[in-house]
């Protein structure tokens, strides 16, 4: 999580591994040492955050997805350079159909309602793997998070 307000970071930690503040860090850099200099596969933008879309552009490695969330009214694309979604074969999406509902999302997440505790997740053999993915159906757009152990 990229991000420079100190509560939203502060509620964040609760549920990823890295929270990085922009205003304190170099957020490009910290993410190339991160992955190993691949960059991020998936990169959320969000407008108000403040966070200039070409700087969320930059985090994303090859091949990698961009997604604009909220962008109704708020996105300005004049004067973004192109460059990285081409050079780096990028798929950029916007996602607005939210209704409104980011209040209520952030709701749910803080009283629990829904279960992000991926170390809650079940941990699996190498040679169960297929079994795992095989029951969530055609999920070839999507992420499904699961711990592997290496036999």
């Amino acid at each position: 999580i990229v991000d420079y307000d100190k509560e939203r970071l502060a509620l964040a930690q609760k549920y990823v591994y890295y929270v990085l503040d922009y205003s304190e860090v170099d957020v490009r850099k910290k993410i190339l040492n991160i992955t190993g200099g691949r960059m991020s596969e998936t990169i959320v933008h969000m407008p108000q955050s403040g966070l200039p879309f070409g700087q969320a552009l930059s985090l994303a490695g090859n091949n990698g997805r961009v997604a604009i969330a909220g962008w109704e009214n708020t996105a300005d694309m004049n004067g973004i350079n192109v460059a990285p979604i081409l050079n780096r074969q990028l798929v950029v999406k916007g996602i607005n159909g939210s209704c409104n509902n980011f209040p209520a999302a952030i709701n749910m997440l803080v009283n629990h309602t829904v279960d992000v505790e991926f170390d809650k997740l079940p941990v699996v053999g190498f040679n169960e793997v297929a079994s795992i993915f095989s029951g969530h159906g055609d999920y070839n757009q999507k992420f499904i998070y699961s711990k592997v152990i290496m036999d």
